[in-house]
């Protein structure tokens, strides 16, 4: 059977994991540690990769192009939470800047959409003008893609980077599992294994597991980078067995990568 190896990673728009070397300036100290989290992430060799809080480029240098071009990807989404004017541009044009989600793929990507996801519980003009003009909640976005694994047998996936406010975060995920469901009905893709990857900013699998109706998730704790202590980033699935999951320290982020092999049922 078909099998996938899956990595998430929250990159903190390229800050580095660890403060620079006595001697080293801030610039200096962001492009070596871009450099080595680029050299990491390409090493693990992840055929799916989603990304989120990707800055395309830091004061360190470029980020997104050259992970791009390192990990021999076959095609990309990017989507940038700004607004979702810019998302729009980036998604029909092609054209990644700012800061945003992404997802990467070594194998073709066929149908594909990009939503917005709720950002208050009780939504008003007030709550959503000011999260537009940038003064609110951080706009938030789900990538949903068919990603061709092998003749016949595709999967379907979330990419996703949800709020840090309890019950909110769990609204946006039940939105996503969702959307995912819409998204492979649509296509006829309803018997394709489903994948929601990203930082949840939900504490353990228990929820995530019950808010999705999924059966499957990658168990390694994620967050902060340095101990972590909890786990807010996942892989979850169904249709498939998780196997293998662990985390992976990276020269960036607060946050340690979550890595996992999907295999379908």
């Amino acid at each position: 059977m078909p099998s996938l190896h899956v990595m998430s990673a929250n990159l903190q728009q390229g800050k580095a994991s660890r403060r620079p070397r006595p001697g080293t300036d801030k610039v200096a100290w962001q492009r070596e540690s871009i450099s080595k989290a680029i050299r990491q992430i390409t090493a693990a060799g992840p055929d799916l990769l989603a990304l989120q809080e990707l800055k395309v480029t830091t004061p360190g240098g470029y980020l997104y192009a050259p992970l791009l071009a390192a990990g021999n990807y076959h095609e990309a989404i990017f989507a940038p939470t700004k607004n979702e004017r810019s998302r729009l541009r980036a998604t029909k044009k092609g054209q990644a800047r700012g800061v945003g989600t992404a997802l990467l793929s070594v194998y073709p990507i066929g149908a594909r959409e990009v939503i917005n996801l709720p950002v208050h519980q009780q939504e008003t003009w007030l709550k959503t003008l000011r999260t537009n003009i940038g003064i609110g909640e951080i706009p938030r976005v789900a990538i949903l893609a068919e990603i061709k694994v092998a003749p016949g047998h595709s999967v379907v996936v979330a990419a996703t980077h949800l709020t840090y406010t309890y019950r909110l975060n769990v609204t946006q995920l039940r939105t996503v599992a969702g959307a995912l469901a819409g998204f492979a009905q649509r296509y006829g893709l309803e018997n394709a294994p489903r994948l929601i990857i990203g930082d949840l900013n939900i504490r353990g699998c228990d929820v995530p597991l019950a808010a999705t109706g999924y059966e499957a998730a990658a168990e390694a704790l994620t967050y902060p980078s340095d101990e972590p202590e909890s786990q807010i980033d996942h892989i979850l699935g169904t249709g498939v067995e998780v196997r293998a999951a662990e985390n992976l320290f990276l020269p960036l982020s607060d946050h340690r990568a979550l890595r996992a092999t999907v295999v379908w049922k």
